[in-house]
């Protein structure tokens, strides 16, 4: 409740603001409208339609205020400020220094105001401003009504100006009145004494340079229509002048008055015909101002023309001949039906008179208008920017009458309408015929009845002058910051010495005893900030020493934990892994993310003991060493010393240690350690930890790695034998797998035909009984299923069958057949899955028989041997242990013959019939 009390004065002073801003925006609106009402000009309108939608954004802003929506008020008070600006911007021209300082000022007016603690929207918001408006003056999106073109428009916008400076002025005064510190007193004092010269200046100096520029550039298109005009009478004169050197001289008017005198066919007319067609026709081809030549006879029939199909014509009725015949003419361009070109031309024409001054008839000659239009249209200084052309007294565009075209292009403009109906000439800035302001220069030719007309487009023209007006507006608002910059480091120079000293005091105060006020300055705040320090450093050397200890060993303790957590983190990442591989690649990976290092590689010695070999690296470059077999011969490197000395070795900067050698793959390695890999006494490999900071290993950590090594390799060492343990019982069980089926072999070859078969009448044998289903199941292991006719005697029925085969050890053994009736249905699920179960029990029973009965049977066997030797040790000579042996032996093995001799095969071989001595031999013939 407390805060919404204290937000109460200042939601008043932004609903004023805004209110203000209100009054002001339908004020102009109405103004604007007014102006409409006077010219016309849409341009117009779509401003009072800006300011229009301006007002609404403020009054919308006024209603969140009661809202307590604080960020939309500014986003709308800033949004009203840029449409009302920016879109008079965009459809009125020549107002470009005024729509920038007056956005300027009600942005910072509103800033001020509305969010005072939030100045960068302040900047953000002109800086967008400035920007639109340079863009709209560069592109000119649209036609735009110039301040030129309308005095009430032009006062509307100067007033505004005029205004916002009015109100700039009292809210620095406000504000003034209302600041408590030296600093501000003197920011607002230099504001005031700045920016009101500073804006009068450069608007006075924008609005003076705007107007010499724009005419200098109407001079300039004025003095391209004059060049145009003198070019135009330089073509018309030449034109008279070549017509009246035609037939100069004595001798070509008598030649013109055979011509019109005798009669076709005589020798006579045929001489002056063929010298007069020649004299015009090389004139022609001299000149090239003509398209045609002729003569005319005193009754208005051409006798002859340079193009021939017109000889004989009529042209009386023309005003070249009517005219012509009294003295020179030259007759406007004009549609002429005898001409050969149906197009416009101009006709030139004058009397010819003979020695008694008589009209002996007209010569005249005939020039197309595309040559005077050629004339005009040559490119000017201007470029492709200007157009230059001609109308007709019936503002008829000539260059595309000419053409022949049924319509025709008719030009009203203000100028064109001032040099054709006025027969003015003048150069100022209008809209042209198609609305677009330019710079136009014309002339009315009362000669040819045409007026000339040279427009450039107004926003080319004056681009320049903008970019001028442009530049002079941001140095003026350049100076205006640069003051307010020097005003800043002006009183910060006097305030920032006691504020510093004040705010130093507070922080020592507050328990901060590593702060010092600055000595900036040699005057009596110097003294102070001096005396200050004294007694600051006094007091932490109290209490200092105790404090730097104390952080130093908690320092000292933190990073210990947090290594010792690490290592534990990595060994109980590491204990549970019993693959040597995989808990290699772990080893490093952990460490190298827990200890945030550049590479971490795992070592591990060869059997034979003279290379390390890499086993595990990371990233790509331990990727890459291992494809390529990375490894270090024992007693070489850092890692090879460490696994021959069974020591850790430290490089602080591994330039500088000669033992170590340098990869290719790790170029940004720094400082590295090599850590031995210890386990029962033994070095079984080492680790590398690489990082790319100098000096990023030291005692302590080289003793935390070292215990984590020490882990680490016991792992290690646990993993191969885990993994040597594990490759011997499976060999065993493959040896144990593989015996076991010898067995079963050698008794299924000795018991063939062992099986039982079950049905309604009982149990019985089933030696002779092997079905194709239970022949399939033993060859191919896999359960079948069969229905067919019944292989039994007697028994007709059709049967579903299921073969399944009993395995040890995958090997089939048995197959368990058994069938039920088709009308039955097939076998389910859950019955296959019965005797499958029953199947695979029947197979671990088997087995356990069949080792009870090699059990029995070895045992049967070792009762044996022991009677025996028991009776062969009973007896007390060689003859007698040699009789007792054969005999019990060929007893017990049911044998029909023995034979025990003693001696070799060489020397004991007895001759043919003879019986050898020292034997025993007993048999079933003894």
């Amino acid at each position: 409740m407390t805060e919404q009390i204290d937000q109460r004065p200042q939601n008043r002073l932004i609903g004023r603001t805004i209110l203000i801003g209100m009054g002001i925006a339908i004020i102009s609106a109405t103004s604007l409208l007014l102006i409409y009402l006077q010219t016309q000009a849409r341009q117009v309108l779509i401003s009072a339609v800006g300011n229009l939608v301006a007002f609404i954004c403020l009054m919308i802003a006024r209603r969140l205020i009661h809202r307590e929506k604080p960020r939309a008020v500014r986003y709308w008070v800033l949004g009203a400020i840029l449409i009302a600006f920016d879109i008079v911007e965009l459809v009125i021209s020549d107002g470009a220094p005024f729509s920038i300082y007056g956005g300027v000022v009600l942005i910072g007016i509103a800033a001020t105001t509305i969010w005072p603690r939030r100045q960068r929207i302040l900047w953000l918001g002109a800086a967008l401003h400035v920007a639109l408006v340079i863009l709209i003056n560069l592109f000119e999106p649209f036609p735009r009504y110039s301040l030129q073109w309308s005095v009430p428009l032009a006062i509307h916008v100067y007033g505004t100006a005029l205004i916002l400076t009015l109100i700039l002025l009292w809210r620095l005064y406000r504000a003034y009145d209302s600041v408590t510190t030296i600093r501000s007193r003197l920011l607002i004092i230099s504001l005031f004494l700045t920016a009101l010269p500073a804006t009068t200046i450069t608007a006075t100096f924008a609005f003076i340079s705007f107007r010499s520029g724009q005419q200098g550039a109407i001079q300039e298109v004025d003095l391209v229509a004059a060049l145009q005009t003198k070019d135009i009478t330089a073509w018309t004169e030449n034109l008279q002048r070549d017509l009246g050197d035609l037939l100069s001289g004595s001798s070509a008017v008598k030649s013109a008055e055979r011509l019109v005198q005798e009669s076709p066919g005589t020798e006579a007319y045929q001489v002056a015909y063929e010298l007069l067609r020649a004299r015009f026709q090389s004139s022609m081809d001299r000149t090239e101002l003509y398209n045609e030549l002729f003569l005319l006879n005193p009754q208005g029939y051409v006798v002859l023309s340079t193009e021939e199909t017109q000889e004989g014509g009529f042209d009386r009725h023309y005003s070249y001949f009517q005219e012509g015949s009294k003295g020179p003419y030259l007759q406007p361009p004009f549609h002429g039906h005898s001409l050969a070109e149906g197009g416009l031309s101009i006709v030139v024409s004058q009397p010819v008179i003979n020695e008694l001054d008589e009209l002996v008839g007209v010569v005249a000659g005939r020039a197309s208008v595309d040559r005077l239009t050629a004339i005009v249209s040559e490119q000017t200084r201007f470029g492709q920017n200007a157009n230059t052309y001609l109308i007709s007294s019936e503002h008829v565009l000539l260059s595309e009458a000419s053409t022949g075209l049924a319509e025709r292009y008719h030009i009203y403009s203000e100028g064109a309408d001032a040099a054709v109906d006025l027969h003015r000439n003048g150069a100022k800035a209008y809209q042209n015929h198609k609305e677009i302001p330019v710079l136009g220069a014309y002339r009315w030719n009362s000669q040819l009845q045409v007026a000339l007309l040279v427009e450039q487009d107004q926003a080319l023209a004056l681009r320049p002058i903008y970019t001028a007006l442009l530049v002079n507006v941001g140095i003026g608002m350049a100076g205006i910051l640069l003051v307010v910059l020097v005003t800043l480091a002006f009183t910060q120079s006097i305030t920032a010495s006691l504020a510093t000293l004040a705010e130093t005091a507070e922080q020592v105060a507050a328990g901060n005893l590593n702060i010092l006020a600055p000595v900036g300055r040699e005057d009596e705040t110097g003294v102070l900030a001096r005396s200050f320090n004294i007694m600051t450093l006094r007091l932490r050397d109290l209490i200092g020493g105790l404090e730097q200890r104390v952080a130093d060993r908690t320092q000292e303790l933190e990073q210990r934990s947090a290594y010792l957590e690490a290592a534990a983190e990595v060994s109980h990442a590491v204990t549970s892994i019993l693959d040597p591989d995989e808990l290699a690649h772990q080893v490093v990976e952990s460490i190298r993310e827990r200890f945030d290092l550049y590479y971490v590689g795992l070592f591990l010695v060869d059997p034979v003991g003279q290379w390390a070999e890499l086993r595990a690296g990371t990233g790509e470059a331990g990727r890459a060493m291992l494809a390529r077999g990375h490894r270090i011969q024992v007693g070489t490197g850092m890692i090879g010393w460490s696994v021959a000395e069974g020591e850790a070795r430290i490089a602080s900067e591994v330039e500088d240690d000669s033992m170590r050698l340098r990869i290719t793959e790790l170029p940004h390695t720094r400082s590295e350690a090599a850590i031995p890999l210890r386990s029962r006494g033994q070095v079984i490999g080492a680790l590398s930890v690489q990082d790319s900071r100098p000096d990023a290993f030291d005692q302590e950590t080289v003793a935390v790695f070292q215990t984590m090594a020490d882990q680490v390799a016991v792992a290690m060492d646990n993993a191969q034998l885990f993994k040597a343990r594990e490759a011997a019982m499976e060999a065993e069980r493959r040896a144990h797998g593989i015996v076991q089926r010898q067995a079963w072999s050698k008794l299924l070859q000795e018991r063939t035909g062992l099986g039982f078969r079950s049905d309604r009448r009982g149990i019985s044998p089933a030696k002779d009984i092997w079905l194709p289903e239970m022949e399939k199941a033993a060859q191919t292991g896999a359960i079948i299923q069969d229905q067919s006719a019944s292989p039994f005697p007697g028994d007709d029925s059709v049967r579903q069958s299921l073969a399944v085969p009993i395995k040890i050890r995958d090997k089939v053994i048995a197959v368990l057949d058994t069938y039920k009736p088709a009308d039955a249905g097939g076998w389910t699920e859950e019955e296959i899955a019965f005797l499958e179960s029953i199947a695979d029990q029947l197979g671990v029973a088997l087995e356990n028989a069949r080792l009870y009965e090699a059990t029995q049977l070895r045992v049967e066997r070792e009762s044996t041997v022991s009677n025996i030797t028991a009776q062969v040790r009973a007896a007390g000579d060689m003859d007698s242990i040699l009789r007792t042996a054969v005999h019990e032996i060929r007893r017990v093995l049911g044998a029909t013959h023995g034979i025990i001799r003693l001696g070799t095969e060489t020397h004991l071989r007895p001759p043919t019939g003879n019986k050898p001595v020292n034997s025993a031999d007993e048999g079933a013939d003894d």
